[in-house]
């Protein structure tokens, strides 16, 4: 988990000095995401029992769309 908590915190470091990148650059910063979301998902499914462990990894599940939201391109109208 430390690991994908690093994953997430240098994106974000990156994302938040920076102009967005070409889209082939994005894509190449972002390979790592799928993979380390699952690892949450699977590490909190097997923590369900464990109610102060579980709390933690729902916020972490929770809070992994919020790299949707730093990538998506929306216009307001």
């Amino acid at each position: 988990m430390e690991k994908e908590y690093y994953i997430l915190l240098d994106f974000l470091k990156i994302v938040a000095a920076c102009q967005k990148p070409q889209q082939d650059t994005l894509e190449i910063l972002m390979k790592d995401f799928p993979q380390a979301i699952e690892v949450v998902n699977r590490a909190k499914e097997s923590m369900r029992r464990d109610r102060e462990w579980y709390t933690h990894l729902t916020f972490l599940c929770e809070s992994a769309p919020v790299i949707a939201w730093v990538v998506n391109v929306c216009v307001p109208p």
